[in-house]
């Protein structure tokens, strides 16, 4: 296996307090949070996880932490209920962008959650920011949560760098896919 800089990138907007789905008991935030703390549990000492958490701005909450240190990345996962605004993806790339830019290990994967449209930033430069990062041997792979998740337009945001996008259906599928894109960045 090879070790992996992994980064999330994580959707921190008001929205994010809302249901997970019609009825659901838990938020699209917790569960979120839930599930980022699931993928921490798979990640091996040599490879690192960085946190970006975007509103209308992109905050840096964890840079290239290395995976054992795996209480300390739950607690700043925690963090991401302090966070609410608006949305913007071109922010958020770029940070994620220039944490990775110091990552060692051969595989380096960006997994890009949000619950929505972006409502601050250009499209077109979020773009070409994933394009800079698929040359740099980055795979973004996007995941969606919730009704206003635009599938096709992140499809061809994740597509610029060969990576996947899925709407997570449940917190548990979050859970599963988080842990499937992780698995995968380790092969």
């Amino acid at each position: 296996s090879v070790h992996c800089d992994l980064c999330l990138v994580l959707d921190a907007s008001g929205s994010m307090d809302e249901p997970f789905c019609a009825g659901a008991s838990v938020t699209k935030r917790k569960a979120t949070m839930d599930a980022a703390k699931q993928v921490v549990s798979h990640l091996e000492a040599g490879d690192t996880i960085s946190l970006v958490f975007y509103d209308s701005r992109a905050y840096r909450v964890a840079s290239l932490v290395q995976g054992d240190r795996k209480d300390e990345i739950r607690k700043k996962i925690e963090t991401l209920e302090n966070f609410s605004g608006a949305t913007d993806f071109e922010a958020a790339l770029n940070t994620a962008r220039d944490v990775l830019a110091r990552g060692k290990n051969a595989s380096k994967r960006i997994v890009f959650l949000t619950d929505g449209q972006p409502s601050s930033g250009d499209q077109g430069a979020a773009e070409n920011i994933v394009r800079q990062l698929s040359r740099q041997g980055v795979t973004v792979d996007c995941l969606g949560i919730g009704k206003d998740f635009d599938f096709h337009r992140m499809r061809k945001l994740s597509g610029v760098s060969n990576g996947r996008t899925f709407l997570l259906g449940s917190p548990e599928e979050a859970d599963s896919r988080f842990a499937e894109l992780l698995h995968g960045a380790q092969k």
